[in-house]
C-alpha cells in the first residue's frame, strides 16, 4: 500500500477541522446573532441620522424609514444572515490553521481579522438604506411608486443608489470572499510555505 501524499493528508486535516470548526460556530451563529445584529444597528444608528434607524424583529434586521411617509416605514432584509456568514468563514479559516506561536497571537488575529469584517457589515449598512428603500419603490404598482418615489428620491436620490448598489454588488460577488482568503492567506503564510525568504512557522497535522 502506498502512503499518502504528504500535502494531500495535510490538506485533507485542515478541511477537516475547518467543517469541524465552522460547524461549531454555525451553531453558536444561532444564539448570537441577533446579539450580533443589535450591536451593528446600535452602532449605526449612533452615528446616523434619525430618520434611519435599524432595528432587529425576530433576529431579523429591519430599516425602519422615517421621513418617506406619514407613518414610519419599516422594511426587512432579506437574507440578512447569509450576509454576514463571511465572519463565519474567516474565523473559522484562522482557527483551524494550525501555527507555531502564542494562543495570544491567534486570538490577536482572529479579533483583528474579526473587526475589519465587522467595519465592512457596518459600512454596508449605509449602503442598505438606499438599496431597500428602492427595491421596495420599484416592486409598488405604477402610482404608488411614483408618489412614494418622489419623496424617496428627495432623500435617497436614485442616482447615489445606482453607485451603491454597482459597488454593493461587486463586494458581494468578489471584494468579500477575496478579503477573507487574503487575511486568511497572510495569517496562514508559513503553515502553506508561501513565506519562502522566512522559516516555516507552521506545524504539520
Amino acid at each position: 500500500m502506498t502512503d499518502i501524499d504528504p500535502a494531500l493528508r495535510k490538506a485533507t486535516a485542515f478541511l477537516a477541522r475547518f467543517i469541524v470548526v465552522a460547524g461549531v460556530l454555525y451553531v453558536g451563529w444561532a444564539f448570537l446573532s441577533a446579539l450580533y445584529l443589535s450591536t451593528l444597528a446600535a452602532v449605526f444608528n449612533n452615528l446616523a441620522d434619525e430618520s434611519v434607524q435599524y432595528a432587529v424583529f425576530r433576529d431579523n434586521l429591519a430599516i425602519v424609514y422615517n421621513d418617506v411617509q406619514a407613518k414610519p416605514l419599516v422594511l426587512a432584509l432579506a437574507d440578512n444572515d447569509i450576509f454576514f456568514m463571511n465572519l463565519l468563514v474567516v474565523v473559522g479559516l484562522l482557527l483551524a490553521t494550525p501555527i507555531d506561536g502564542s494562543t495570544l497571537n491567534r486570538v490577536g488575529w482572529t479579533l483583528g481579522a474579526g473587526m475589519l469584517v465587522w467595519m465592512t457589515h457596518l459600512l454596508s449598512l449605509f449602503a442598505g438604506e438606499y438599496l431597500v428603500i428602492w427595491d421596495f419603490v420599484d416592486s409598488l404598482p405604477g402610482d404608488q411608486a411614483l408618489s412614494l418615489g418622489t419623496a424617496v428620491e428627495a432623500r435617497f436620490p436614485r442616482a447615489q443608489e445606482v453607485i451603491f448598489r454597482a459597488i454593493f454588488d461587486r463586494w458581494r460577488l468578489w471584494v468579500r470572499p477575496t478579503l477573507a482568503l487574503l487575511l486568511w492567506f497572510f495569517f496562514a503564510r508559513g503553515y502553506l510555505r508561501l513565506d519562502v525568504d522566512t522559516a516555516p512557522v507552521g506545524s504539520n497535522p
